[in-house]
Parts: C-alpha cells; structure tokens; sequence
C-alpha cells in the first residue's frame, strides 16, 4: 500500500530529569494519507538518527525530519531523509533537529578526559561536516545560510552573538535566527534541549 506523505510531526520528550534527559527520548509522530485520502499515522517512535560526540559527552543532535526544495513536506515512506550526516539543509529545504547542551558536569568531565576544542572540532568535522565548516573554532560562532526557528524545551541557555551580546532564554523562549554568526552555551546545571527548525536560503 503506497501512503502519500503529506506530514505532521509530533514531539513528546520522555519525563526524566533534565540531566539524564537525551534527544533520543523524543517520541517521534509522523502522519500521512492512505490511498483514500484519509488522515492515518504513518510512524510512531523514537528518532532513528541521534549524533553524539566522544569528545563532548552530553552534546547530541538528533535529526528528525528534513525536505528537499521542491518536495511536498515529506517521503512516501514516511521516513526522514536525514542520515548521512548532513546537518545544514540546501535552498528551499529543512530540517527539523534536536540538540542537547552538556550540564556543567558533563562538560568538566570532557575537560578531565583530554577533550580540548581542537579534537572536538575534528570529531564535527567527521560526523557534521557541513556544520563543522560554518564554525570559528577561535570565537566558537557559526554562521548557516539559513532561518532557524529555535525553540528552548528544557533548561537555561545562553544566546551568544558576534557584537558580544548574550541572550538568557528558558523554556518556552523562542529565537528566529536569520542567518547570523552565534553559538549556544549551557546556562544552568542540568542539561539544555533546544528544538530547531532550519530552513535553506540562498548561500
């Protein structure tokens, strides 16, 4: 039975204390029509494609669902098209992730274990290339030639931008990125989740 994959997705993050909280956890909805056009639930899971990071234990990304210029909202599957790493969607595309900042905890535990930004930047650029070539390992700023509508879930963060402003946010605290040179830092004790939905533009 071939299902036309005109999408809805649904988020639900597991009720665990935010430190132990992973991306993983989400419960991912997807939606479609049957062949008589009815509304019917293509999936129900959790995301298949979560990226961690040895070298910063607590950070995760988790693609959930992405689109390709020109496509209707989806695959006839009703799968994401996400999967090989590739973070930063082209012209007209999206992709619609979760990302984990490390608890201060985690993040002296990466310290104690070697970490140090120069080997993390070189595990990016293994798993999220695209990503890794956006950012300045000296300012720690990244800049995607996209509009990302970000969303905090859980925690404190930190909303830093390349004329030295920083942004407290919280949950609920929503954050239209147009394109510009920022990075996202942990403000609390427990670990952050931001949901993001990043749409390509020109380069």
């Amino acid at each position: 039975m071939r299902i036309q994959a005109c999408f809805t997705l649904a988020l639900v993050l597991a009720d665990r204390p935010a430190e132990g909280q992973s991306t993983a956890d989400a419960r991912l909805v997807v939606t479609g029509h049957n062949p008589e056009g009815r509304a019917i639930v293509v999936s129900d899971d959790r995301p298949p494609n979560v990226m961690r990071f040895e070298t910063l234990p607590g950070y995760e990304i988790t693609s959930l669902w992405s689109t390709r210029s020109g496509e209707d909202g989806g695959l006839a599957s009703g799968e994401s098209v996400i999967g090989d790493g590739t973070l930063v969607p082209g012209p007209g595309g999206t992709h619609l992730l979760l990302f984990r900042l490390p608890s201060p905890s985690e993040l002296a535990a990466a310290t104690e274990m070697g970490s140090t930004p120069e080997t993390i930047l070189q595990e990016f650029r293994a798993k999220a290339p695209d990503l890794a070539a956006s950012a300045d390992l000296e300012t720690g700023l990244h800049t995607t030639p996209t509009v990302d509508y970000v969303i905090v879930l859980t925690g404190s963060v930190l909303m830093a931008l390349d004329d030295g402003a920083i942004v407290t946010l919280g949950p609920g605290d929503v954050v239209v990125q147009n394109g510009t040179a920022h990075a996202w830092y942990n403000g609390g004790e427990e670990g952050a989740v931001l949901a993001a939905v990043m749409v390509g533009g020109q380069p």
